[in-house]
């Protein structure tokens, strides 16, 4: 079970908590995002519609990352990837990039300066998708980055 401070933040989807686990030495903010798997027949559930909710999702996490001004580093999932992204599945990596770029353009300038002063990572897991995301975050790849993606994934 999530611990109770996290129970009672999150209680509809794209909200956003931080919680610090083991003594303070295990950080993570909980998350909820859109669950896309019903949105097939949905004609409301557009790519852009779907930005929007993405949006607001990393946004919160953002907000609670810069409330603890001494975290200086995080790691990010993509939110509503995998089961969860249903008709967005192929888009994925471009929402994602779209979505995270529309939460940093909406923080005041106080916490966009702390996300610049921070390590913000995505991660991403399966070597395929790796080359999507990182073309839609708009960084281009060496010629060994494969390689290096696996060495990184095995570490």
């Amino acid at each position: 079970a999530f611990p109770e401070d996290v129970q009672e933040a999150i209680t509809t989807e794209c909200q956003a908590k931080y919680h610090a686990y083991a003594d303070g030495k295990k950080k993570c903010i909980h998350v909820v995002g859109p669950d896309f798997r019903d949105s097939f027949d949905d004609p409301d559930c557009t790519i852009e519609n779907a930005v929007k909710k993405l949006a607001l999702a990393y946004g919160n996490v953002f907000e609670e990352f810069c409330a603890d001004k001494s975290l200086k580093k995080m790691r990010l999932l993509p939110i509503s990837g995998g089961i969860f992204s249903g008709p967005f599945k192929d888009d994925l990596p471009e929402i994602t990039a779209k979505a995270v770029q529309a939460a940093y353009d909406a923080l005041t300038a106080e916490k966009k300066e702390h996300i610049m002063q921070s390590s913000i990572e995505m991660c991403i897991f399966m070597e395929p998708e790796f080359k999507l995301f990182a073309s839609a975050f708009g960084q281009s790849l060496p010629p060994a980055a494969p390689e290096a993606v696996a060495a990184e994934l095995k570490d």
